[in-house]
């Protein structure tokens, strides 16, 4: 029986002896013929770990963490092989033996794709600043919000001067209080008003690194805005959230969306069709992978 426990106890040292080197060197330095050596040790353990790994239970009290050393290791045996795996398909790209490195070949692939949503050809430089018109003006959508706005504007004001006037008489300069009342009604005239503006302008974007510019323009008329994008801003189209004045029961503007260091949402390509959105959506994100 003793025998037996030390005849346990020097197989189990001399697994782990063969099994250290795997984990106690790097395997980044190694060369292919290294690393093939490494990958062959790895199998003959794992054939010896079947007969080992039973009879751990065996030893004494005393081998505990010779035991729990062993089986720590035997857990770890398929993930140093995957190391030494990717190794190998770096050293010798296309081996069968080696494992491609996934994160590295995802990277590559959304790189071509975006070159070509940008239209470049293999090894032609990305374009340092991105310029495009997101979306036309939609003068049938501006022309019935202006005149809806104009007409809710003008009864405010009307319905306004003659409630004032008439307060005026028994309150006096207190009268213009009201006016903090139908501030509400401006509001949302005003509000009416701007959508029309923002429907019959030309809306184009200038994107240099993650400095978003918007400029919209109606004739001599022009609205910049400028907005740096958070670090991992990526294009989306959905529902814009800041479209004025939705009207009940018609359905949500979709836009492309995007969002600032703020966190801020940001509304593209509102008034346009569902191709142009798409195009806009897949340039700016084509952009942001070349230029991530």
């Amino acid at each position: 029986m003793h025998d037996a426990f030390e005849e346990l106890r020097d197989q189990a040292n001399a697994w782990l002896a063969r099994f250290a080197p795997l984990v106690m060197s790097p395997s980044a330095g190694l060369t292919e013929s290294e690393v093939r050596k490494r990958l062959e040790s790895v199998e003959r353990l794992k054939s010896e770990a079947g007969s080992l790994r039973p009879r751990l239970g065996s030893l004494r009290l005393e081998d505990a963490d010779l035991a729990n050393t062993v089986e720590q290791a035997l857990r770890q045996l398929d993930s140093v092989e995957e190391e030494l795996r990717r190794t190998l398909g770096k050293l010798v790209p296309g081996d069968p033996a080696g494992l491609v490195d996934l994160d590295a070949l995802q990277d590559r692939l959304a790189e071509r794709e975006a070159r070509q949503e940008l239209g470049l050809h293999a090894g032609t430089q990305p374009p340092e600043i991105l310029e495009m018109k997101t979306s036309s003006g939609n003068w049938a959508g501006a022309l019935s919000m202006g005149i809806f706005g104009l007409g809710w504007t003008a009864f405010t004001t009307f319905h306004a001067t003659l409630m004032i006037i008439g307060m005026s008489k028994a309150f006096g300069w207190g009268a213009l209080a009201l006016l903090l009342f139908y501030s509400i009604f401006y509001l949302v005239g005003f509000g009416m008003l701007a959508g029309a503006f923002s429907m019959a302008s030309t809306e184009s974007i200038r994107l240099e690194g993650r400095h978003l510019t918007i400029t919209r323009s109606l004739g001599p008329f022009r609205r910049t805005r400028v907005y740096e994008l958070a670090e991992t801003a990526k294009a989306t189209i959905g529902t814009a959230s800041n479209f004025p004045l939705q009207a009940k029961g018609q359905r949500p503007t979709r836009s492309v969306l995007l969002h600032d260091v703020n966190a801020k949402a940001i509304s593209l390509s509102s008034h346009s069709d569902a191709s142009l959105k798409q195009e806009v959506m897949d340039r700016i994100n084509a952009y942001l992978q070349v230029h991530g």
